[in-house]
């Protein structure tokens, strides 16, 4: 059987149809399916049997979305995490949900952005200004926890340091821009330690109502104070940076004080607005007459236009937290410079005072004992040295001379006063004496402001 199998299976191979007949065989059974075709109960029997043989599971729906449509919806969820979110942050402060947003990528990424030691300085600079503004902003808003000020006093220990590194990176490149990044960082240090106090106090501890209790309100003020003095130990005070390299950095931070001032959304007819115009104004007349001593004494210059930057400084940290420091007087940190107009003019009225008050003393002198006397002919004797000195050249310390004078003639008004000396009605000791400690007081006040000029 098996041989017979082999044989029908050898001789069936060898036997093939010629075309024709395949075509008439392929005719004879279309031809046949024509006639006979299958019932069609046996049809739709055999196709429920199939869906119930095949389908295991209940049905479903399909949903077909698009790729146009899930690439528009990844491209949205990326702009909302790339673009919307960083950008809520910004408004963020420590305690909220979105600060590490803004410490840890806001702020990280911008610091990638930073190619240079000057650039990294300044960022750094930037970010402390922003540590400290944001404590001011807990504490109006009574939210400024132990905790969280720990949290923004070492941030700013951390980015002072960081400026630090990055200045003693930058020496060894170029001394000139170190120097000015020096000054330019201990007059942020100087200004935000007077933004953070008040009469003694911090505003800080003020604010959490609390002054003298063992909290951490002093802690930021403290860490400001120490990375100051620290900074100035390390200042080059000998050196000068080159006059041409002072005034570049000049020209860079007047022109961010004037986008600053426009930014703030001030009125010009806003006190703050003019106090801060003046002062720039200030600047300004200050750059002219260092170009004109230049050519007598270029050293000079140069110390007058590092005085410059100083004020550019401590104008535009000013301005970067205006809100935060509204309420400081701008004259306590960045006094005016009065113009020659303006100096005459006081001039006058202190010389007017120190001829009444010489006047006066010179009055009430026999009359006290023999020490107050001697006092009185002292006082009496340097004003009126000043006010030939004065009267005999252009010195440029007219000013403060006069006020010495003052200062000097006060105390001799308030000795004649404890003396218990009246004068006549012409003269009446008493009420000067009256005014003199306040009049002594805002005059030291002023040399102190001069001082700092």
């Amino acid at each position: 059987m098996k041989r017979f199998s082999e044989q029908f299976n050898n001789r069936a191979s060898t036997v093939k149809l010629q075309a024709f007949e395949r075509e008439e065989l392929r005719a004879r059974v279309v031809s046949y399916m024509e006639y006979h075709p299958l019932p069609k109960p046996t049809v739709e029997s055999y196709a429920t049997t199939s869906r119930v043989k095949l389908l295991q599971t209940d049905a479903f729906q399909s949903i077909q979305i698009p790729a146009s449509l899930l690439f528009r919806a990844s491209a949205l969820l990326t702009v909302a995490l790339l673009i919307v979110v960083p950008v809520l942050a910004e408004r963020s402060v420590p305690g909220d949900s979105l600060y590490a947003v803004k410490v840890s990528f806001n702020e990280e990424v911008r610091s990638t952005l930073t190619f240079t030691p000057y650039q990294k300085i300044e960022w750094e600079t930037q970010r402390l200004n922003r540590r400290v503004a944001e404590a001011k902003l807990l504490a109006n808003e009574g939210r400024l926890t132990q905790e969280v000020e720990v949290e923004i006093a070492a941030a700013v220990k951390e980015h002072t340091e960081e400026v630090q590194k990055e200045i003693a990176v930058l020496r060894g490149e170029d001394a000139d821009q170190a120097t000015l990044a020096s000054i330019e960082l201990s007059t942020t240090l100087e200004l935000q330690s007077a933004s953070l106090q008040d009469g003694g106090s911090t505003v800080l501890a003020m604010a959490v109502g609390d002054v003298a209790s063992d909290n951490t309100a002093q802690l930021v003020v403290d860490v400001i104070n120490a990375s100051l003095s620290d900074q100035e130990s390390q200042n080059d005070a000998a050196h000068i940076p080159a006059y041409d390299k002072i005034m570049a950095r000049l020209e860079m931070n007047t022109t961010r004080a004037y986008e600053l001032l426009q930014s703030t959304g001030l009125k010009s007819e806003d006190q703050i607005h003019k106090d801060i115009t003046r002062r720039l104004e200030d600047v300004g007349r200050s750059i002219e007459t260092a170009k004109a001593t230049r050519g007598e004494n270029e050293t000079t210059a140069s110390e007058q236009l590092v005085a410059m930057l100083e004020r550019t400084q401590k104008l535009i940290v000013y301005m970067s937290d205006i809100e935060g420091n509204r309420a400081i007087a701008l004259e306590t940190i960045v006094p005016t410079i009065l113009t020659p107009e303006e100096e005459q003019s006081q001039l006058a009225q202190l010389t007017s005072d120190i001829n009444k008050k010489s006047e006066i003393l010179a009055l009430a002198k026999p009359k006290v004992s023999s020490g107050a006397a001697e006092k009185i002919s002292y006082s009496i004797d340097v004003a009126a040295t000043n006010k030939s000195t004065v009267a005999s050249s252009s010195n440029r310390n007219a000013l403060g001379l006069a006020k010495e004078s003052i200062a000097l003639l006060d105390d001799a008004l308030k000795i004649v006063a404890a003396e218990g000396i009246d004068i006549n009605a012409a003269n009446p000791v008493a009420t000067v004496a009256a005014t003199a400690t306040t009049t002594a007081t805002s005059t030291l006040e002023s040399e102190e402001i001069d001082g700092r000029e």
